[in-house]
């Protein structure tokens, strides 16, 4: 983001931040505020909002590229139910976005000391990028929270590096890592919980058997700790890039998670398997980790979820080892009968047009409403953002036995120029030549 447009986005922001201060006095049955800016708001607005709005108990904000005051009023909140610190990663202009950076003592006041009906607290926010800043948040294994239903963390640690054999000897840092486990373990009613990834974050060692985990975002590290107290409908394993042999050790877990109805996954198949590493495997799954097709790789994962409703795919593998999109049907025919499906992957000269492959996709999967396709211009990972070169939203509706409505939103970078348009067509459920062979059999 440069300079220019950061400081013209600021200045809107102000006013924004100034009309909502006016209008506080007129909003006495607000009960939810979300602040989703580049910066924070006023400090006058937060002042406004707990005079005016008695029934305000979902309060959040931004991080942004200022540093957090230790006095601000945002941390004045009491009675709170719901509570969102987002980590702003649209910007870099952090004086030191590598370093480790600590929220105000004010704000762990507030959680701890004046929020004990808390059900919802978001640090750092649902999304991450390596390069926005880094907090600590230790203090919050001290919080105890019995109606505490969601709880996620972004861009954040629970210990400074991750653990060595060194680190298991010694009892002070072993008490320290269980700290973590005994804080989820007091909160029976938790049910949504996010954790980045493991590098940053102890083993979680769950001790209270009524916790009942339906949806769960973070590492295939972390499963093997939340499987035996979950129902899980929700699994979003994108904090981290799986390659084949990770695929292979999720696909008994797939199996045994009867009630998922949306799963996530960040798949990288760019590094190939040597074959010293695939000493002592079983044939069957050698023969697993050396696939390179991916829709075959694909294509026992999905099966295996028989109740997914929904499903996003993000595909970071490089093109000259990627599938086409085109051929992105085969691996889900036979699958789930999904609503909704999104697929990002990297961009190769051998696509044919997006709209062409969506139309694919919905004649194999009649039940899909909604399709997300998205071409990225090169590998993106966590270091390096992904910067669009095509996306296309579809939606789906049936109109007859036989025919459906595709509504197509199609944008990005033309040869020329920018490009952004919108179709809508009448399609039939058979290709044509599905419908002759079907005429002269």
């Amino acid at each position: 983001m440069s300079s220019m447009v950061y400081y013209a986005w600021f200045d809107a922001e102000e006013q924004i931040s100034d009309d909502m201060n006016k209008l506080a006095p007129m909003l006495m049955s607000l009960e939810t505020f979300i602040w989703d800016g580049v910066e924070p708001p006023e400090e006058k607005l937060w002042v406004a909002l707990r005079k005016h709005c008695p029934r305000l108990r979902y309060i959040g904000s931004t991080v942004g590229g200022l540093p957090l005051s230790e006095d601000s009023e945002l941390f004045n909140f009491n009675d709170l139910k719901g509570f969102s610190l987002i980590v702003n990663y649209r910007t870099r202009l952090f004086l030191n976005p590598d370093g480790i950076h600590k929220f105000p003592d004010a704000l762990w006041n507030m959680l701890l000391d004046r929020c004990s009906d808390l059900e919802e607290l978001i640090l750092g926010g649902e999304r991450t990028m390596y390069y926005s800043p880094l907090f600590d948040i230790r203090p919050i294994v001290h919080g105890r929270w019995p109606k505490l239903r969601t709880l996620i963390f972004g861009h954040t640690l629970m210990q400074d590096t991750s653990p060595t054999v060194l680190d298991w000897d010694d009892m002070a840092q072993e008490e320290s890592m269980k700290e973590f486990s005994r804080f989820i373990s007091s909160h029976p009613l938790l049910a949504k919980l996010h954790i980045p990834y493991d590098a940053r974050f102890p083993p979680l060692e769950i001790s209270n058997s009524n916790i009942v985990i339906t949806e769960f975002s973070g590492t295939h590290f972390y499963l093997g700790y939340i499987l035996p107290f979950s129902r899980l409908t929700t699994l979003k394993l994108c904090s981290e890039r799986l390659q084949t042999w990770r695929l292979v050790d999720l696909l008994p877990c797939l199996r045994n998670l009867r009630g998922l109805s949306t799963l996530e996954l960040w798949i990288d198949m760019s590094h190939r398997v040597r074959a010293d590493v695939l000493h002592g495997l079983t044939p069957e799954k050698n023969a697993a980790v050396l696939e390179t097709d991916h829709i075959r790789v694909f294509r026992p994962l999905l099966t295996a979820c028989d109740t997914l409703l929904h499903l996003k795919l993000v595909c970071t593998t490089e093109k000259k080892f990627g599938f086409r999109m085109k051929d992105f049907w085969k691996a889900i025919e036979k699958g789930p009968r999904l609503r909704s499906l999104e697929v990002q992957k990297v961009y190769s000269v051998n696509e044919e047009k997006m709209t062409r492959s969506a139309l694919k996709i919905a004649r194999r999967v009649p039940t899909l409403q909604a399709i997300t396709l998205v071409y990225a211009e090169r590998r993106w990972s966590g270091l390096i953002p992904i910067r669009i070169k095509q996306k296309g939203v579809y939606d789906l509706c049936t109109t007859s036995e036989n025919f459906f409505r595709l509504t197509a939103e199609e944008s990005g970078k033309g040869f020329l120029k920018p490009f952004s348009h919108r179709t809508t067509k009448i399609c039939h459920l058979q290709t044509f030549a599905q419908r002759m062979g079907r005429f002269i059999s």
